[in-house]
């Protein structure tokens, strides 16, 4: 008799660890894990002004949800507003950018010593805190104050990821 309460005893345990098993993974708070994802307060802008000659003039605005805003002014293919979306795989991508450049410690202007060039301003809002950066021709023009090559790579990612082309009609 002992020996059949210990099997099923066993028996009991095996079926309670498999339904265990099976259910959702979940954690502390009862919520499901989902793939690393960015705050939602990530806000990230990208900012191109007119130079002397037919330089696009237009905004980009990216948030946390993958919800992406244009504003073309001039030189640009499609002007006023537009909206478009990319994955929350590259919202992260572009974060990742930003960490990688290491943003929050770069300088907030770099100023090319010339005039008639565009100026680029990007800028990043995480976690609560917000870094904005101008670059004024830093990473076309050879100088001493050079843009970080992470920052000038960082500006074309955020087109190349969002799209811009396709209302800018500018591609690299």
């Amino acid at each position: 008799m002992k020996t059949r309460t210990s099997l099923y005893l066993l028996l009991m345990l095996s079926l309670m660890l498999s339904a265990c098993s099976s259910l959702p993974n979940t954690n502390s708070s009862g919520e499901q894990p989902t793939q690393e994802t960015v705050p939602n307060d990530t806000v990230i802008t990208l900012e191109r002004t007119a130079c002397f000659g037919t330089c696009p003039i237009y905004t980009l605005k990216i948030y946390a949800d993958g919800k992406v805003e244009y504003e073309g002014q001039d030189f640009v293919t499609v002007k006023g507003s537009q909206t478009g979306s990319i994955t929350p795989e590259q919202v992260k991508e572009l974060v990742d950018g930003f960490k990688n450049a290491d943003y929050f410690n770069l300088k907030d202007d770099y100023t090319a010593p010339v005039t008639d060039l565009p100026t680029t301003i990007s800028s990043i809002t995480l976690d609560g805190k917000t870094k904005k950066i101008s670059n004024y021709g830093n990473c076309s023009h050879g100088s001493d104050e050079k843009a970080p090559q992470a920052l000038c790579d960082l500006e074309i990612t955020i087109d190349k990821v969002t799209n811009s082309a396709q209302w800018t009609g500018k591609t690299e």
